[in-house]
């Protein structure tokens, strides 16, 4: 019974180490799973932010529906799909994306159509143009999160970025 009883307190830990401010997550990197891990067992994460440890560093994924093939490496040519936790600050290289017209975020309609996690007030370049989330009927609350398969330009959860 201990054993089941430690084993769920883990798992919990483990789960819950993803809620945790970057500052703090970079003070306990032996909670998030290893880039190897991942790959070995060839997981896919559903929404973007999960961090993970690779080598001596945490990285954030960057977008949903991430697969960890080793195609990507993380501080080489994953940029893309991996931002490094910045231990002092918790912030993600680059935190600043998304956060002005000028530093969009960019989609797909592939992406999209499989499911894609949209923020209110974000900025997201799809087929050649930037458009601010707007969140439904154009309300929402900084950072509020869509789970959405329509593209910008069809959508009431956007406006064109002047």
């Amino acid at each position: 019974m201990k054993a089941e009883y430690f084993k769920a307190i883990c798992q919990m830990s483990v789960h819950g180490a993803q809620n945790l401010p970057g500052e703090t997550a970079a003070s306990v990197p032996e909670l998030y799973p290893s880039y190897e891990w991942l790959v070995q067992n060839n997981v896919t994460v559903k929404k973007a932010q999960i961090i993970f440890r690779y080598g001596d560093k945490l990285y954030r994924t960057v977008k949903n529906n991430t697969k960890f093939d080793g195609k990507n490496i993380p501080g080489e040519d994953g940029g893309k799909y991996f931002r490094e936790v910045i231990p002092e600050t918790g912030h993600t290289e680059n935190t600043e994306i998304g956060k002005t017209n000028e530093n969009p975020i960019s989609v797909t309609s592939e992406e999209i159509s499989a499911g894609y996690t949209f923020k209110y007030g974000y900025f997201y370049e799809y087929d050649g143009i930037v458009y601010r989330c707007i969140g439904k009927n154009g309300k929402g609350v900084d950072g509020e999160e869509y789970d959405l398969t329509e593209t910008p330009d069809n959508s009431k959860y956007f406006e064109v970025a002047w």
